[in-house]
C-alpha cells in the first residue's frame, strides 16, 4: 500500500490545529499512532481491498481501518493543489473524533464505568449521612 502525506495541513490555523489535537487526542484514547497528514489517495493490491473489505464496521474510521488491516504501507508525500475550503465543521470533527474513539478503544467505556462507581459511592455516604441524621431527631 502507497499512500499520500501532506507536508503541511491545508486549511486556517483552526483546520491545522484542530487536526493535530485530533490525532493526539486519537492516540492517547487508543494507543493507536496513525500517520498524521494523510491524504485518502492511496495505491492498493487486490489482496489488501479484499482484507479491508472484511471488516463489517458500521461507523467507518477509514484511516483506523486502513491501519489495523496491516500490510506493508509507505508513506510518499503529496502536494495537494485543491483550493477549497474544507467541509469539516468542528461539529464533523468532534463527530469523526467520538466514532473513532469509541470504534477503537474501550477507554469510553472503562471511564463511566468509573464515573458511575463514584457517584454511587457517594450516594451510599449520603443516604448513610442522612440516615444518621434521621436516627439523631
Amino acid at each position: 500500500v502507497v499512500y499520500g502525506v501532506q507536508e503541511q495541513r491545508k486549511g486556517r490555523w483552526f483546520e491545522r490545529w484542530s487536526g493535530q489535537w485530533f490525532y493526539r487526542f486519537f492516540k492517547a484514547l487508543t494507543g493507536l499512532a496513525l500517520p498524521e497528514n494523510i491524504v485518502t489517495a492511496r495505491l492498493m493490491t487486490r489482496r489488501y481491498v479484499d482484507a479491508l473489505l472484511r471488516h463489517e464496521e458500521r461507523e467507518v474510521f477509514i484511516a483506523g481501518l486502513w491501519h489495523i488491516t496491516g500490510f506493508d504501507q509507505l508513506s510518499q508525500i503529496v502536494k495537494k493543489h485543491s483550493t477549497s475550503e474544507t467541509t469539516y465543521t468542528f461539529r464533523k470533527k468532534m463527530s469523526l473524533l467520538v466514532n473513532s474513539v469509541t470504534s477503537f478503544s474501550n477507554a469510553p467505556l472503562v471511564g463511566i464505568f468509573y464515573i458511575g462507581v463514584s457517584i454511587s459511592l457517594v450516594a451510599v455516604v449520603y443516604i448513610g449521612y442522612l440516615a444518621i441524621q434521621w436516627m439523631k431527631s
